[in-house]
């Protein structure tokens, strides 16, 4: 299982977002703060099992404070 992670910046709502897709399932995740990093789920689309739950989080949470970093440090 193998999951992609999308980060994108929503003009209209000045908003940052991260969609998490894994086999056919997808999570829409808005960034409300960056510092501390504080997010939530906006929509999802699919079935995903329970056990998954943390381990997207902690997937979310490494993947945003990366992408933060990148946007600091001018890529």
């Amino acid at each position: 299982m193998k999951s992609k992670i999308r980060f994108f910046f929503e003009v209209n709502e000045e908003s940052y977002y991260i969609l998490y897709n894994i086999n056919m399932a997808y999570v829409l995740y808005r960034i409300d703060n960056i510092n501390p990093l504080m997010f939530s789920q906006v929509a999802s689309w699919g079935a995903f099992d329970n056990k998954l739950g943390m381990k997207i989080i902690k997937e979310i949470e490494e993947f945003a404070l990366k992408e933060f970093e990148k946007l600091q440090n001018g890529f």
